[in-house]
């Protein structure tokens, strides 16, 4: 189970040289990305849409991302035919880099896009540990249509990719244990 991976939560951000703590803090301090996927219904275009996730409870940090979704989502009938995904964090979710200061795109707004596929938890410990994460820090979440909002999934990572100021962009190979070989 992901969950005994667990790392102390730090809100502070890390300095900018940091690229795989700052990826892993913007995937703990943010509560939606945007998920990209390769569209049956667009005949292989990309599509993305934002998505609500956790990595888990604000006391736990796991760096495994969690989502709730539905088998009728758009993005969800592209997984079911390709599973391959990217997942886009930036530290303007948290309005860090308003935009009368600094811009999203600006380099001094982190940004973080996690890569890799889309995966059902099947494991019914991690599947309750992603449920009650995901309810605790989304409240609205436990009155979602339970007949079909009950999909649990997370991302094995294989890529995460970091880009902080000027610097080039940091290939992060994704070395958090996972459910998944």
């Amino acid at each position: 189970v992901a969950s005994i991976h667990a790392v102390d939560v730090d809100i502070t951000k890390p300095r900018f040289w940091k690229k795989a703590e700052t990826a892993r803090w913007l995937a703990h301090q943010n509560l939606w990305g945007s998920l990209a996927t390769i569209s049956v219904h667009l005949k292989g275009a990309p599509f993305s849409q934002p998505k609500s996730f956790v990595d888990g409870p604000e006391a736990n940090s796991t760096g495994v991302i969690y989502f709730w979704d539905s088998d009728m989502d758009t993005s969800m009938q592209d997984i079911a035919a390709d599973q391959r995904v990217s997942f886009s964090l930036t530290a303007a979710a948290q309005n860090l880099c308003p935009v009368k200061v600094t811009d999203p795109e600006s380099p001094v707004c982190a940004r973080a896009v996690f890569s890799g596929k889309y995966v059902k938890l099947t494991d019914p410990e991690e599947m309750e540990f992603a449920k009650n994460a995901l309810y605790e820090r989304h409240p609205t979440m436990p009155g979602w249509p339970h007949d079909f909002y009950a999909v649990s999934s997370f991302i094995h990572c294989t890529m995460a990719t970091c880009m902080i100021t000027n610097h080039p962009l940091k290939y992060i190979p994704c070395t958090l244990p996972s459910p998944v070989d």
